[in-house]
């Protein structure tokens, strides 16, 4: 099931742009959006890791590597998903927004990279 949302989004999207939330009006564009956004599920294919990481004996480490790699696709989901919400209006890389996801998670919150747009705040 994982796969098929994941691979659905990219065969119908590929070689087309995102259409801009105020331009939706067409039930069509509505589904382009909609799948766009579901091109962002693709990270959850690294949850299958988390299916070896139950091999693991030591039941303290076994934890320490599910919290680990649940930070990491956390990290990366949010990241695209504030990508996609402030292309508009500040297109910034994706490393930038891993950067603000992570700073927001461990609550230091410096300040140097802020949203703008309504809904990324």
């Amino acid at each position: 099931m994982v796969d098929l949302l994941t691979v659905i989004p990219i065969w119908v999207t590929a070689n087309k742009v995102a259409p801009a939330v105020e331009d939706v009006s067409t039930i069509s564009e509505a589904v382009l959006y909609i799948l766009f956004g579901l091109n962002t599920t693709r990270i959850l294919r690294a949850l299958r890791i988390r299916k070896k990481l139950s091999n693991i004996d030591d039941a303290v480490n076994r934890y320490l590597a599910e919290m680990t790699l649940a930070i990491i696709v956390m990290i990366l989901f949010f990241a695209a998903i504030m990508q996609f919400l402030e292309k508009s209006v500040r297109p910034v890389e994706f490393h930038t927004w891993m950067y603000y996801i992570w700073v927001t998670i461990a609550t230091v919150g410096y300040g140097d990279i802020v949203p703008y747009t309504t809904l990324g705040i």
